[in-house]
């Protein structure tokens, strides 16, 4: 990324991270520079994600074979592992998943948290979203993506937290979500 984006992205600590909000500053403000970083991160993103779907699936397995049960109707949490990923549509790694789900929140409510939760000025947030508008699950519209079966679940995040938690628990319990 450094190499790429120059060492100024990187922070001032002695391992030198990446500071997202200087990144953010560049890639949300250019689509080739958002390119890029995307050809840079997600190989490494899809091994990362493979490597812990794989160490999670083993040590169920472990489990499992030092208690019998027969499987319930309603998928348990511990069955489940959440991918989250802002941009998943745009992967095309739907082989890794049962289910994808797409949570969706007004542009104010995302305006909103994105100057409260992540400090960026209103400016910066709207860049953020001009920048992922029209992209597959982010700003186009899902209907499409649920038709083709790649979203198979939209949950509304315009509320609370409890009312968020809620809407994922009826969708955990839907059979259709998956």
């Amino acid at each position: 990324i450094a190499r790429e984006f120059g060492k100024d992205v990187l922070d001032d600590s002695d391992d030198a991270q990446v500071d997202r909000k200087k990144l953010g500053a560049i890639v949300f403000n250019d689509a080739e520079s958002m390119s890029k970083l995307e050809r840079i991160v997600w190989p490494h993103v899809r091994i990362k994600i493979e490597e812990r779907i794989a160490d999670i699936a083993r040590e169920r397995r472990r489990r499992s074979s030092t208690t019998s049960s027969s499987p319930p109707a309603v998928v348990p949490n511990d069955d489940v592992v959440v991918v989250e990923a802002a941009l998943l549509l745009e992967t095309d790694w739907h082989d890794l998943l049962d289910g994808l789900w797409v949570i969706r929140s007004s542009r104010r409510v995302a305006t909103r948290r994105l100057v409260d939760d992540r400090g960026l000025t209103e400016e910066e947030a709207e860049a953020r979203i001009r920048a992922q508008e029209g992209r597959r699950g982010a700003g186009a519209p899902v209907a499409e993506e649920v038709e083709r079966g790649a979203v198979t679940a939209v949950i509304a995040n315009d509320g609370s937290l409890e009312e968020l938690r809620s809407s994922l628990g009826e969708a955990l319990r839907d059979p259709a979500s998956f």
